[in-house]
C-alpha cells in the first residue's frame, strides 16, 4: 500500500509539474516572449485551422482587455457597475455569499489591441433600458451575445450553471468580475488541451525547417566542391597544355 500511495504522489506530482509548464508556455505566448513558430500569431492560426476552437483564445483577450479599460474608468463611472453581491466568482455559479475571488491573475496578461472594436461593432438586441447608463454596457451586450448566447459567433463551450450565472447578472452590472471564471476556464481549456499539442505541432515544423535548413546547406557545400574541383582539374589541364 504505500508504494501504491508513493506512486500516486509521483504521478499526481508530475501532472501537477506539466499542467504548470503549459500554463506558464501559455503566459509567455501570450505575453509576446515567444517567437515563430510558437508566437501568439502562430497559436492563432493553429486554434482557428486545426482545432477550430479559436473562440476560447478570443473570449480571453477580449475579458483581459475589457477588465484592463474598466479598471482605468474613474471611480463615479466604476461605481455604476458594481459587482455582483451573490456570485462565485470561483465557479460562476450563485451563491448568496459575497466571494472575495482576487482576479489579479489577469493582470499577467497584456491586453490585445482593438479587440474590443470587433466586439463592440456586433449589434446585440438585448434590452439595456434600465442600465445604459453603465459603462461599457453595449460592449457587454454584444460579449454575451457572441461568447455566451446558443448559436453565437463564437459561442464558448463553458458549463450551464456559470454560463446562466453570467448572462443573468450581465443584465445588471458591467462589472468585469462577471467574466472572469468563463476567462479562467477558457485559459485552463487551452493550457491543458490545445497548449500541449500546440507545441508538438511546433516542434515538428521547427525540425522540418531544420532538416530543410540543413539540405540546403549541404547542396551548397556539394556545389561549393564540385566548383572548386572543376577549377582544380580546369588548372591543370591548362598547366599540362602550356608546358606541352
Amino acid at each position: 500500500m504505500p508504494n501504491t500511495t508513493n506512486n500516486l504522489a509521483q504521478v499526481l506530482g508530475l501532472r501537477r509539474r506539466v499542467s504548470e509548464s503549459n500554463e506558464q508556455t501559455l503566459l509567455r505566448i501570450l505575453q509576446g516572449s515567444t517567437c515563430s513558430p510558437m508566437s501568439l500569431k502562430d497559436l492563432q492560426r493553429y486554434l482557428e485551422n486545426k482545432t477550430f476552437c479559436r473562440e476560447n483564445l478570443d473570449a480571453l483577450q477580449w475579458f483581459v482587455s475589457y477588465r484592463s479599460r474598466f479598471n482605468d474608468l474613474p471611480p463615479a463611472e466604476k461605481a455604476l457597475s458594481p459587482p455582483p453581491t451573490d456570485f462565485d466568482l470561483t465557479s460562476g455559479v450563485s451563491t448568496h455569499t459575497t466571494s472575495p475571488h482576487n482576479d489579479s491573475f489577469f493582470d499577467s496578461i497584456p491586453t490585445a489591441r482593438n479587440l474590443h472594436k470587433v466586439i463592440v461593432d456586433t449589434q446585440s438586441d438585448l434590452s439595456t433600458a434600465p442600465v445604459d447608463a453603465q459603462p461599457f454596457r453595449h460592449e457587454v451586450n454584444a460579449a454575451i451575445k457572441i461568447f455566451f448566447t446558443s448559436g453565437g459567433d463564437s459561442e464558448l463551450n463553458i458549463p450551464g450553471p456559470m454560463r446562466m450565472a453570467i448572462v443573468e447578472h450581465a443584465k445588471h452590472t458591467t462589472h468585469p468580475c462577471v467574466f472572469a471564471p468563463a476567462a479562467r476556464h477558457c485559459f485552463d481549456i487551452i493550457s491543458s488541451s490545445s497548449i500541449p499539442a500546440f507545441t508538438k505541432h511546433a516542434a515538428e515544423n521547427i525540425q522540418t525547417v531544420s532538416r530543410l535548413e540543413r539540405l540546403g546547406v549541404a547542396i551548397i557545400l556539394f556545389l561549393l566542391g564540385f566548383i572548386a574541383a572543376f577549377c582544380l582539374v580546369s588548372s591543370w589541364i591548362l598547366v599540362r597544355s602550356l608546358h606541352i
